[in-house]
């Protein structure tokens, strides 16, 4: 049994950091679109704010990206906009703090987003 299911690989596809503001804008919905795309561009808005601000310890340049990935959601909740549209305020910001975890590089995006998706199915029961 165990044979059989190392036989099938299931890519992941990460989405790659925009390359500037003109990307941004270009694809404004598509990083909106997913988890992993919210996590990318605030890869990309945070490394701008912190090079902007000069941070260079470790845990504020944590901080800034997990700010800015709660705005990000919150942005796209407010636009509705791609994947969080329709979500919850609570939903909106547990996957903005997912995404700033997965923007740090603490954890992975497939982990963290199945981690969220556990307690919004919980908390849909209540």
């Amino acid at each position: 049994m165990i044979a059989l299911l190392t036989m099938f690989v299931i890519p992941i596809f990460a989405q790659e950091p925009p390359a500037d503001w003109l990307g941004v804008v270009e694809n404004f919905s598509t990083w909106f679109g997913t988890f992993a795309g919210i996590a990318a561009l605030g890869v990309f808005i945070a490394g701008f704010f912190n090079g902007l601000l000069n941070i260079s310890k470790k845990f504020t340049k944590q901080l800034v990206a997990w700010a800015v990935c709660i705005i990000l959601a919150s942005i796209g909740n407010l636009a509705n906009v791609g994947f969080l549209a329709e979500a919850t305020w609570l939903m909106t910001i547990l996957y903005g703090l997912g995404a700033g975890l997965a923007a740090n590089g603490i954890f992975d995006a497939p982990l963290v987003h199945a981690v969220i998706l556990a307690i919004e199915q919980a908390l849909k029961k209540e």
